[in-house]
């Protein structure tokens, strides 16, 4: 190759090397309790070098359900696709023209917004995308309860009308120690949401005096809990008192700190 062949190829290669694309950063909220806004809004931060013309896509749950797309360079405008369509507002916008409709605007916010968000910008020679997962739940519409029959040396904890899911643990605590018990969990659902009870039976002749029955509530992917205590007393026969039932401040800041 002579020496001007040498220098196209190195022009070309520097051209491809330069003409990139690069999401910089996706902002979609972890989590929204239902009923505390109308509408979500996400945001996919992106750069696009001068000789790359990007393309703006938005994926729900993975790369084949596509929801939303944009070409920045094209007078065109964004266009919203699939399940979401009649509830993205293609209108939104910013007002720098390589951002202009970068962002997601979603209302009538209800349970089936949950899912994975995927933004991803197409170049070219290059391509790029960052995921983010999205949880819209609602509190338990009852008390977290926990309750104590001493005559079958059983302990359940109770919640109803949550959503989604929710994860259920008891623990038991021992003077300083804190430990985790294998519990029965029970669920079922109705148009308030999910029903839950975690059941656990214990031994008497293995427990100190007192012991606390704890059950410690949380939804997946929010910052969501709660979380009940229950004082366990025995005689000196071995038999139980009657319980009390207690929330400490204090001691939930020690459990957080020891879990």
């Amino acid at each position: 190759m002579d020496r001007l062949g040498v220098a196209l190829l190195a022009v070309s290669l520097a051209s491809f090397a330069n003409a990139v694309v690069k999401v910089l950063d996706l902002d979609v909220p972890e989590s929204v309790e239902i009923g505390s806004t109308d509408e979500i809004v996400m945001v996919c931060n992106f750069v696009a070098s001068k000789d790359e013309a990007a393309e703006m896509k938005w994926f729900y749950n993975g790369n084949i359900e596509q929801i939303y797309q944009w070409i920045p360079d094209s007078d065109k405008p964004p266009g919203a696709i699939g399940r979401f369509k009649e509830r993205l507002d293609v209108e939104h916008s910013s007002p720098d023209p390589r951002a202009k409709y970068n962002t997601l605007k979603i209302k009538d916010v209800s349970y089936d917004l949950s899912g994975n968000y995927t933004c991803k910008i197409s170049g070219i020679k290059s391509e790029d995308s960052q995921t983010k997962q999205l949880v819209v739940y609602s509190p338990p519409k009852s008390d977290l309860e926990i309750i104590l029959f001493k005559n079958e040396n059983l302990v359940i904890c109770t919640v109803s009308g949550i959503y989604p899911m929710p994860k259920l643990d008891f623990y038991i605590v021992d003077g300083n120690e804190t430990r985790n018990i294998d519990e029965e969990i029970e669920s079922d659902s109705d148009e308030n949401g999910f029903n839950v009870t975690a059941r656990y039976r214990f031994d008497n002749t293995t427990l100190s005096n007192p012991t606390t029955f704890l059950c410690n509530l949380t939804i997946p992917g929010t910052d969501y809990n709660l979380y009940k205590e229950l004082d366990y007393y025995l005689d000196s026969s071995g038999i139980a008192n009657h319980p009390t039932i207690f929330a400490s401040l204090l001691f939930l800041s020690t459990f957080l700190l020891i879990s």
